[in-house]
């Protein structure tokens, strides 16, 4: 999902209310990983599973222990 097709933008709850809305899934359902602690707390506060990664590695790390 793109910020400027939806006009919302991350941290804002309503991005991630929308992705929600799109994916037809519970918040707890969904891993939303981002290089910026911010936007991962606006998806915390959303409810859904969230983690900063800081590197390839780190991204990958999250992703094998998601499944």
């Amino acid at each position: 999902m793109f910020s400027c097709e939806v006009g919302f933008v991350k941290p804002e709850r309503q991005i991630y209310d929308h992705l929600l809305l799109k994916l037809a899934v519970p918040a707890s359902q969904v891993l939303f990983v981002d290089d910026v602690g911010d936007n991962v707390e606006g998806g915390r506060a959303a409810g859904l599973q969230a983690a900063v990664f800081e590197s390839i590695d780190d991204l990958r790390r999250l992703l094998d222990s998601a499944v």
